[in-house]
């Protein structure tokens, strides 16, 4: 097994290094936490849809016909507990009569901006059916204690909005080449630690100039941009990844991209491996000797409002001595 901190994935690099008490909720005292794993399974669809979307590479004829939005669909039942998918299934189709029914108030008032306001549309039969099967979903997901959605999008919003990623990442690259490397998991040695990851894709599109250029691609589903600290670990391993790894060596992308799904926009970033090795090898190892002495000091940022461990957080506040080393205390976040 090797000592703790010596194998670590690098979401549980980025975990530990943006906050040490979350990674021990995490990873020492194995927590529930029922938030993370409703943004998991968000994440899970969206990754795989892609991955089948684009299916084996003697498929390239099929996959001009196949649609994105067929498989992110699917792949929520399967990844869902069964009550939970049965009542998104009644949502759906419920959510179709909307539609229809704003289609047809469209087509005897084309000038209309906002048909569901209407009153036609507010007292229909359409909505009250779509109301009371977003009530039979809201039930059956408050009875799953294993998974939560957050408090502002529920497991409907959710599918709407992997959809809408399905069309956006489709549209954004149905009609170029195949990644030269698509979900491709790695192991490698940094800083003494054995570090694990995947990497989404490796692309060499053609640009509006006519050249070509090779950019890892990375898809994030995630409800909060990145910081620039995450952006820069993850960057910098995958990059050292593609160095040490001999299949990955030949694609080594000249700039790295953390597509921000939710957000519709990416964040770029070039790896300068000497210059920046030197930065995460100090980064690695502080996050390494961390853990093995067990120094789980919490660490107070913004993300802390979308932490699952914040209100469990809040009560070990005590537990921490004033005077502790990189404790800086926000009562705005604590509050």
């Amino acid at each position: 097994m090797g000592e703790r901190g010596s194998h670590l994935s690098v979401s549980q690099v980025k975990i530990a290094d943006s906050c040490s008490l979350k990674w021990r909720y995490k990873y020492v005292d194995q927590l529930p936490a029922p938030e993370e794993a409703a943004t998991k399974v968000f994440g899970t669809v969206v990754h795989l849809g892609i991955e089948h979307w684009y299916g084996p590479e003697e498929d390239e004829d099929a996959f001009r016909q196949r649609t994105m939005r067929n498989y992110v669909h699917d792949l929520w039942f399967e990844h869902l507990p069964m009550d939970v998918g049965i009542a998104l299934r009644k949502c759906i189709e419920a959510e179709k009569g909307q539609v229809e029914l704003e289609q047809a108030l469209l087509l005897v008032r084309p000038t209309l901006k906002s048909p569901r306001t209407t009153k036609a549309f507010e007292e229909s039969d359409q909505k009250r059916v779509f109301e009371d099967a977003r009530d039979q979903l809201l039930r059956a997901a408050d009875k799953c204690e294993d998974m939560r959605w957050p408090k502002d999008e529920n497991a409907f919003q959710a599918y709407q909005k992997s959809m809408f990623i399905a069309n956006q990442l489709e549209e954004r690259w149905k009609r170029r080449p195949r990644p030269l490397v698509i979900e491709k998991e790695f192991h490698i040695e940094f800083a003494g630690i054995e570090i694990r990851g995947r990497i989404d894709q490796i692309r060499a599109d053609p640009f509006p100039n006519g050249q070509i250029h090779t950019e890892g691609v990375d898809v994030k589903t995630g409800r909060q941009l990145m910081t620039q600290m995450d952006a820069f670990l993850q960057a910098f391993l995958y990059n050292e990844a593609c160095y040490q790894d001999p299949f990955l060596a030949q694609f080594l992308p000249e700039w790295w991209i953390f597509w921000m799904a939710r957000h519709n926009k990416p964040q770029r970033g070039v790896i300068d491996r000497e210059r920046h090795g030197r930065i995460a090898k100090r980064i690695l190892e502080r996050v390494r000797n961390q853990i093995q002495r067990n120094d789980y000091a919490p660490q107070y940022s913004q993300l802390c409002s979308w932490c699952d461990y914040r209100g469990l957080c809040e009560k070990e506040l005590s537990l921490w001595p004033a005077g502790t080393d990189g404790v800086v205390l926000d009562l705005e976040l604590a509050a």
